[in-house]
């Protein structure tokens, strides 16, 4: 018996109708009744409240973004964006298809028997003008295109053609191109079925473009001769099969699917007619239909196929026109070829289109899919003032320089090549011979000029008279140029060969060469255009029309896919580690000590356990210049940041976190945050009582806590704070306290004071001298801890912790942390902040924060292993470590800073030598110094132990931060060393420069005093 489920029909009255929704977002008056119009939800999440844009033909500013709707108010006369809405792409069906691709085979016959006569040309465009309606413009386009297409395969595809075309682009990856005129319900399933096949003979999964006259194919570099000789053979069944089971994993069935599934009323709302977010119901139908996978005979699955099938492709044509190709009625034919057909370069346009604007990539990935084109549609695309810098400028200068002659390496060494580089080149002033030759060019010159090979050729150019030297054949033509400028063969000859070897230059810079007109200059210019042996467009400037050499075009585009290539590739962990000195501003950045630039650094370190006497010993000392403890305390004394202590048994010494009030109980680690949630349970009776005191109270100053202790001294009261504190129950408004109790807690731990806090009898082993000492000990160092004035609170309490969170809000927020703090995120990066988060969810809302574009997964820096998610200005500000250099930059931090990432398996994996001094354990005793980002040395045992690499003058400058870091938190405010590079330091070959320096011989250690490091320092 079938029985309705409780909510059953709420959900069928709250979500019922067929039309489902496509993520629309209705624009109504501030009134929130008048209607005028919809707006897709990717522009909306584009928009922001005062945001104009264009509806109808008025302009309307956006007031409030609500959930389901946008509140707009008129704004004549503001400039407006222009809304957009994505769509269904209407396919050209096939009966429309077969008509025009008979038309093409028609046309096709016409023009072969004239494709050479270019005086045929009127009769073809009166032929189509008298059969069809067509102009003069349109119709020879026609001719043209059917012309060209003929010209480069002898075919053009039609009703009884197919062509298999295949070429390598620009960086060398094989495109293969089938020339189907059936229309986009054809091609579409068609292209499924190859894919697939592609798939599983090649194991790879190729990238697809569709359109109604063919398929674009793009594969890695294959060494297969004939990819793509299965097309012709593929017959009907093969095909459906190919996409019966590749169909489930397509975009299309996805749409299809989450339709059907919102009409079944398998995706409802929210509830209270609440709508949900278009790309929440897109991730919830993924979910769901990977579930449905399962099970074949589920009937949203079967309707899926059908609508798919029968709405959105033409299966039974397909089918058809597969047969015709097995009984040879449509003729396929296989060509191969350097550049892409006239054909192929329509969807190469439609593939740019469909990579160009992946925003959210990284800068070396978005150079490199736009440059990976051809290079005829490169030059076209530099017509858009926007394209301007997708040359690298580094590009330009190299290639430039090679062809110019002006590099080392390239220069004139005889008088014969002196000869050979005034026939290259052109005309030269005696400045650039000299920059382009050997030290006796002067006397090649003078031979050259008596032997009647070399002329020299005067020019005035803004009333300047400049002497020139040329090869002697060529300066006629420069004489001509300059007498005539209307001898346009003379002018563009010395144009292209002043072309030939330079970068990108304006017609203003040409003209200040030569004394030709602009106008003059422009038309030679043109016609080398027109010709293809020149381009022009906005190559370095967006305001300056440049031109260039056509093949020098070529050359820098190579260099520049050259670099973005080498950018493309994983970091090597040094730049990884440099960009992250930088994330954390460990990197020298001229800022002073204060609460402000504090504060900036805490907030990447927020809620990362570090042992207490490494805040104001290395961690922070490293990140801000000058730092001083009063302006940490006056941030604690504020409430701007409050600590914690965390419990570590991995580490001997305390640790504490410092978190922003409200914000712990999201970037807390796992332990710290259970002991919050604890309260008073398993605690002595003593403890309990103190604890249950200062949660009633909110905030309790020592001096209400001294007064309200019933049946406890001022010791005892100060040993249950203390330990209180320890435990991480409790916290206070003053940073000394936190520093006296964990000095207090370094010899005794908390659980040698288990009577004090735990129920139950005392242990009978210890010996009473033992227990006296203890207790005298922790009388002494907790004289400091119920300081008059200080303000205690315990940590459960709301204005500590902050909101409850969902466990996806909670993922979401630790995941925005771990980006802030390491840049690159992997689950290494939870280990290594010994936080013991669980990496499943994390994992999780990262993938969420990557649909959003607000993080990239990838492989980024090479040898971390795991998944790899960063955002993009990470990635760019680690690639642009590579090779970058920092005059006089050193910066010293300890091997447990949480801005330092190698281990031994990063140390192996670099590429850079002096890595190999990160080969080491992370202890707290262990300095390593970075040189204009690379490790210069390391310092074990606070410097007793020291590894060090480069040359004198790295050394003696990482030496002098090293012993700066060191002496400033050494108690004896010295540094001593017993060894270098593993011998004697006393003994060994740095002995002497290290007395130079300024260290003393005391055998059998050297050893410089903090007051001698001013004068030393003065001597470098």
């Amino acid at each position: 018996m079938l029985q309705q489920l409780p909510g059953t029909r709420m959900m069928a009255v709250s979500n019922g109708g067929a039309i489902v929704d496509r993520g629309a977002f209705s624009v109504v008056l501030p009134d929130r009744k008048t209607r005028i119009g919809e707006l897709d939800e990717e522009f909306v999440f584009e928009s922001g409240e005062g945001d104009a844009f264009m509806l109808g033909s008025q302009v309307w500013r956006v007031e409030k973004i609500e959930d389901d709707r946008v509140i707009a108010e008129p704004a004549p006369g503001a400039a407006p964006r222009m809304p957009f809405w994505r769509g269904d792409f209407p396919w050209r069906p096939l009966d429309l298809s077969e008509a025009l691709a008979r038309f093409r085979a028609e046309a096709a016959e016409r023009i072969k028997p004239h494709v050479d006569d270019e005086t045929a040309a009127p009769d073809m465009v009166r032929w189509l003008q008298d059969e069809y309606p067509v102009d003069d413009v349109g119709a020879r386009q026609i001719v043209d295109y059917v012309r060209r297409q003929i010209r480069w395969s002898g075919e053009i595809s039609s009703h009884k053609t197919i062509i298999v075309e295949t070429y390598q682009d620009s960086i060398g990856d094989l495109r293969i191109v089938l020339h189907s005129p059936f229309g986009g319900r054809i091609n579409g399933p068609w292209s499924v079925a190859i894919a697939r096949e592609l798939l599983r003979r090649k194991k790879v999964e190729p990238e697809v473009q569709v359109s109604d006259d063919g398929i674009m194919f793009r594969l890695p570099q294959s060494d297969d001769e004939s990819p793509a000789n299965f097309i012709g053979e593929m017959t009907s069944k093969e095909a459906k099969d190919h996409i019966l089971e590749g169909m489930i994993d397509s975009p299309l069935f996805g749409a299809v699917f989450r339709q059907n599934a919102y009409r079944a009323l398998l995706l409802p709302s929210p509830g209270h007619f609440r709508r949900t977010p278009f790309w929440l119901q897109r991730l919830r139908s993924k979910d769901l239909l990977a579930v449905a996978k399962s099970f074949p005979e589920f009937p949203i699955v079967l309707e899926s196929y059908r609508d798919a099938l029968e709405d959105f492709m033409d299966m039974p044509g397909l089918e058809r026109i597969l047969d015709d190709v097995q009984s040879g009625n449509i003729d396929v034919r296989y060509v191969e070829s350097d550049v892409p057909s006239p054909v192929a370069r329509a969807l190469d346009h439609g593939f740019e289109a469909i990579w160009m604007y992946s925003w959210d990539t990284p800068k070396a990935e978005r150079g490199l899919q736009t440059l990976n084109v051809d290079r005829d549609l490169l030059a076209q695309l530099f017509r858009n003032p926007e394209a301007s810098g997708l040359l690298r400028k580094e590009a330009i200068e190299e290639v430039s320089s090679i062809a110019s002659r002006s590099t080392s390496g390239m220069k004139a060494r005889t008088e014969t090549e002196l000869a050979q580089l005034f026939a290259e080149l052109g005309d030269l002033t005696e400045e650039e011979v000299c920059d382009r030759s050997e030290d006796e060019w002067k006397s090649w010159l003078q031979n050259l000029v008596a032997q009647k090979r070399v002329a020299c050729v005067r020019f005035t150019v803004d009333g300047r008279v400049e002497d020139r030297w040329v090869d002697a054949t060529l300066a006629p033509e420069y004489r001509d140029a300059i007498a005539d400028p209307c001898d346009y063969g003379a002018v563009r000859k010395v144009v292209a060969r002043f072309l030939a070897r330079s970068g990108p230059v304006s017609i203003a810079v040409l003209h200040s060469r030569y004394p030709i007109d602009a106008s003059s200059l422009a038309d030679a210019l043109d016609e080398m255009m027109a010709d293809s042996r020149a381009a022009s467009g906005y190559f370095t400037d967006a305001g300056v029309e440049e031109w260039l050499d056509l093949a020098m075009l070529a050359r820098i585009q190579e260099r520049t896919l050259s670099i973005l290539r080498s950018e493309v590739k994983p970091s090597d962990p040094l730049n990884y580690q440099a960009a992250l000195l930088k994330l954390h501003g460990i990197a020298k950045t001229g800022q002073a000590s204060s609460a402000e630039s504090i504060a900036a650094r805490l907030e990447i370190l927020a809620g990362l356990p570090i042992p207490a006497e490494q805040w104001a010993r290395s961690v922070l000392p490293s990140r801000v210049e000058g730092f001083r403890g009063v302006h940490l305390s006056e941030l604690v004394e504020n409430g701007d940041f409050q600590w914690i202590f965390c419990q570590d048994p991995t580490r001997e010494s305390r640790c504490i976190a410092l978190v922003r009030p409200g914000y712990a109980g999201s970037c807390l680690p796992s332990a710290t945050l259970e002991v919050t949630r604890e309260r008073s349970d398993g605690l002595a009776a003593e403890a309990s009582r103190v604890f249950e005191f200062i949660a009633s109270e909110g905030v309790v100053n020592s001096e209400t806590l001294l007064s309200a202790a019933t049946g406890l001294t001022t010791s005892q009261l100060a040993l249950v704070v203390r330990d209180l504190a320890l435990r991480g129950h409790i916290t206070a408004d003053s940073w000394s306290v936190a520093m006296v109790i964990a000095r207090s807690a370094s010899i005794d731990s908390v659980e040698a004071n288990a009577p004090t806090l735990q129920s139950g009898r005392p242990s009978q082993h210890r010996s009473r001298r033992l227990a006296r000492r203890q207790f005298a000990h922790r009388f002494r160092e907790t004289k400091g801890v119920l300081v008059s004035g200080v303000n205690w609170s315990t940590t459960s309490r709301y204005s500590f912790l902050g909101p409850n969170l969902s466990d996806s809000q909670l993922a979401e927020k630790r995941a925005a942390h771990l980006l802030a703090r390491h840049g690159v995120v992997t689950k290494r990066s939870i280990e290594i902040d010994r936080l013991r988060w669980e990496w499943r969810p994390i994992y999780s809302a990262l993938q969420l924060m990557e649909l959003r574009g607000a993080v990239r997964r990838g492989y980024f820096v090479e040898g971390l292993p795991g998944v790899q998610f960063a955002k993009s200005e990470f990635v760019d500000l680690m690639r642009s470590e590579s090779g970058a250099s920092q005059a006089d930059s050193t910066c010293v931090i300890t091997a447990t800073d949480p801005a330092y990432v190698f281990d031994r398996n990063l140390a192996m994996v670099s590429r850079d030598a002096q890595t190999n001094l990160l080969a080491l354990t992370r202890s707290a005793g262990t300095w390593i110094v970075f040189d204009n980002g690379r490790p210069t040395m390391v310092a074990h045992s606070d410097g007793t132990k020291i590894e060090a690499v480069g040359s004198d003058y790295e050394i003696e400058r990482s030496l002098i931060s090293l012993v700066t870091a060191i002496s400033t938190v050494s108690s004896t405010k010295r540094v001593v060393i017993s060894q270098w590079n593993g011998e004697q330091a006393i003994a060994s070959q740095a002995s002497a420069m290290l007395v130079e320096f300024g260290f003393r011989r005391d055998y059998p250690n050297l050893v410089i005093d903090a007051l001698n490091l001013p004068a030393a320092v003065s001597r470098r």
